[in-house]
């Protein structure tokens, strides 16, 4: 989930080429909408047809593929990655200052303002008062794992109408929101601390908003400044959260990720080699079926051959970090490495 800025660029080393990302966005009415932490099929239900309301307005440039610069000021009617001449809608029963939705490559997404200068309590960028049934606490490693709820009706409506009526202040780029506040442990502590966490409104309709939230500064994503009973709610679920599952001492990674039933293997090697060598993937597999000390690790990047095995609808990537000796899981982000045999260890060196 990407918040903070509506495009960056990436300049080229010794070019005077760019290439400017822009995230989901649509622009109404000096309010820009984005796409990407509302509501999706992982948390709270996706929207449908029958959620549309009123046509708003339809879109009058796309950016993607309209090669504007990086300097480029957005315009109402301007619009990320919707095409040229589709219509955004009103989402029915909200304002339309809060949500709206669009079909991009013919699926109907949901936008949410994100930036607006005329907002000065929460109210003007969120319309959920009295709408909220549930406050979860999400983990910001996959952006849907619930790691704590409020369900009573008197405590969501008070901690709402602290949200609506907050101060907003847009000002000042805002930063990356992760908890910067001592946290408790043991629990999800260590996982919070490394991915964050955001802070879900589950509304009455199925839908859900998720917003990113700064326990340090008490900022709720995008500058309302809501602390207080508010923090102190959430400090309360970050505590509550449940106590992972111990990690194991050792790991059969061929077993784990089924790795034997792969369709193939890459190996890409540093700088830019790669191949794809029918013979490693059994030898691989081989080697790596047997239990193999663990630890639990964060994400990195390792500075050997990362090797893909590759299946028909997903694939696992394992990173070798030579000066560790450490075999890392890179896909899935399972937070786990291995110490490999000296037969696999043998095998890595090989890929030099």
């Amino acid at each position: 989930m990407r918040f903070a800025a509506l495009a960056f660029t990436l300049l080229l080393a010794s070019c005077v080429s760019y290439v400017v990302d822009y995230i989901d966005f649509v622009k109404a009415n000096g309010i820009t909408f984005v796409g990407g932490y509302t509501t999706d099929d992982r948390l709270g239900r996706a929207l449908t047809d029958a959620d549309l309301g009123a046509e708003q307005f339809r879109v009058k440039q796309s950016l993607a593929s309209a090669n504007k610069g990086p300097g480029y000021q957005l315009s109402d009617g301007d619009a990320a990655f919707v095409g040229v001449g589709e219509p955004v809608y009103a989402v029915t029963g909200y304002a339309p200052t809060f949500r709206l939705a669009a079909r991009r490559d013919g699926r109907l997404v949901l936008y949410e303002a994100d930036t607006n200068p005329a907002a000065r309590t929460g109210r003007d960028l969120l319309d959920i008062e009295g709408k909220v049934v549930g406050i979860a606490l999400v983990s910001g490693k996959d952006g849907r794992t619930i790691l704590g709820r409020i369900t009573d009706r008197s405590r969501i409506d008070e901690l709402v109408r602290l949200v609506v009526s907050a101060p907003v202040d847009q000002s000042p780029p805002q930063a990356a929101t992760s908890p910067q506040t001592p946290l408790p442990t043991p629990t999800t502590a260590i996982q919070i601390r490394t991915y964050g966490f955001s802070v879900a409104f589950e509304l009455a309709d199925g839908t859900a908003t998720r917003r990113n939230y700064d326990l340090a500064s008490g900022v709720l994503h995008r500058g309302i400044l809501v602390a207080g009973a508010f923090r102190l709610a959430v400090e309360e679920l970050v505590a509550a959260a449940p106590t992972p599952t111990p990690f194991p001492s050792t790991i059969n990674l061929t077993r784990r990720y089924d790795l034997a039933r792969a369709i193939r293997v890459t190996i890409k090697a540093r700088p830019t080699a790669s191949s794809q060598d029918p013979s490693l993937l059994t030898k691989l597999a081989t080697a790596l079926d047997t239990e193999l000390p663990a630890t639990p690790t964060s994400p990195g990047v390792g500075d050997g051959p990362v090797i893909l095995f590759e299946f028909a609808d997903h694939y696992v990537s394992l990173l070798y970090e030579r000066d560790s000796n450490l075999l890392r899981v890179g896909v899935p982000d399972d937070e786990l490495a291995v110490r490999p045999s000296a037969e696999v260890r043998a095998l890595l060196d090989s890929l030099r």
